[in-house]
């Protein structure tokens, strides 16, 4: 009953008409499921009905510009894997694998279809993407009249702008020169977080003042401490109720500087953001609806906004790779404030993760940087109660109910 059409994939042996054939229960039972944290198993099935012949439960979609990632219901699957798990098969669960003659992008005997557009593809960009090598995967047998369409699966939701072959990767990062201020060096990784609480109490009550986002900097200061092992000194805390730590634009700004400076591989850091978010014209062209994201500072009438130009110079572009950059935004329009290339939406009622890529930001930059932001860019973000009944946002109050230490970043979401 794991089988959302009925029936099992399954691999072929040549004592097949004596001995059986191998379902795909028995493959995740052999290849998956004894594999310890810290493996990484890639398969590539070059046959029939290929589709999800691991029982992995992330589908990949892939098209130009939008990724589609279905996940099987969890009460259909067995337990997940310790190790990183993926696998590229040759087609969909209803379709067949073709031959490619011999003379097909250099074949001198005849092959599989998709063997052969793996070979054309990892030999010309051995440094793919997994994004990359599924696109022009396609491409390639699709541009040879091939019906078939290669499958990528993952046991856990996968970074697609990851190289698919990370060795590839480390070779070319060895071979090159790297420049000083880019060497590792011998000191251990360092946690760093900034959170930001602005009520506007300079404002007429009714006229734009908040009074959840303070509460919402406390709370997520307990969340730093409580679960993720961070301590006092480790976190800087700007607020509109206390004149040494007021969250002006130039103090935001200079604090995000603090946040990012010297970062280096290993390192963690946190920004959370409670208050107002905005939109303004577009000026470089970079946006697809023509509007910037906002933050909107203390003393925005006299200093302006935050836009997420600025946000995406101070907090992405300093961040060398290795380094690891949490973003949590509670305010309005506020959904690609970060100027991320990919977007997350869960549809389906999490049976469904949909995953664009913007074409205007077609590369992020060097370091992991995950925003999680209180609703869309055209929506806005309303008010709660936290669990002592005080005002609060409602994404810092559902952060706060749903996060733990093993919680993953789809059901989170």
């Amino acid at each position: 009953g794991d089988e959302l059409d009925g029936k099992d994939e399954a691999l072929v042996p040549c004592d097949y008409q004596k001995s059986g054939v191998l379902s795909d229960d028995e493959l995740r039972q052999i290849l998956v499921q004894p594999l310890p944290i810290g493996v990484r198993l890639t398969a590539i099935l070059d046959c029939c009905h290929s589709g999800t012949a691991l029982d992995l439960p992330y589908v990949v979609q892939a098209f130009r510009g939008q990724l589609r990632i279905k996940k099987k219901p969890n009460h259909r699957m067995p337990p997940p894997a310790m190790a990183d798990v993926a696998l590229i098969s040759g087609c969909r669960d209803n379709q067949t694998s073709a031959d490619a003659g011999s003379g097909l992008a250099g074949n001198t005997k005849a092959a599989g279809a998709m063997t052969t557009a793996f070979k054309q593809v990892i030999s010309k960009k051995p440094r793919a993407t997994y994004e990359q090598l599924l696109v022009e995967m396609r491409d390639f047998l699709k541009k040879n009249r091939f019906q078939q369409v290669p499958q990528l699966s993952s046991d856990r939701f996968l970074d697609l702008s990851s190289c698919f072959m990370p060795e590839a990767e480390a070779k070319a990062q060895a071979a090159a020169v790297v420049p000083a201020q880019l060497v590792t060096s011998s000191r251990p990784p360092v946690r760093k977080a900034l959170t930001v609480g602005i009520n506007y109490t300079i404002l007429p009550a009714g006229q734009g003042r908040l009074s959840g986002c303070i509460n919402d900097s406390e709370t997520v200061v307990g969340i730093l401490k409580e679960c993720m092992g961070f301590q006092d000194s480790e976190i800087c805390r700007l607020r509109d109720d206390r004149a040494n730590i007021m969250p002006t634009k130039t103090n935001i700004l200079t604090a995000l500087r603090w946040l990012t400076s010297e970062a280096q591989a290993g390192d963690i850091l946190f920004f959370h953001y409670s208050g107002h978010g905005g939109r303004v014209k577009d000026t470089n062209g970079d946006e697809e609806s023509g509007m910037d994201d906002t933050l909107i500072p203390c003393d925005f009438q006299s200093a302006g906004q935050i836009i997420d130009d600025e946000l995406y110079q101070h907090i992405v572009e300093p961040l060398q790779r290795g380094v690891k950059m949490y973003v949590i935004l509670d305010c309005c329009h506020s959904g690609t404030a970060l100027d991320l290339p990919y977007k997350v939406q869960v549809e389906s009622e999490g049976k469904q993760i949909k995953l664009t890529k913007s074409r205007n930001r077609p590369k992020g930059g060097a370091a992991e940087v995950l925003m999680i932001s209180g609703c869309q860019d055209d929506q806005t973000s309303a008010d709660s109660q936290n669990a002592a009944g005080k005002p609060a946002g409602a994404l810092t109050t559902a952060f706060r109910q749903c996060i733990s230490m093993n919680v993953t970043c789809s059901d989170l979401l």
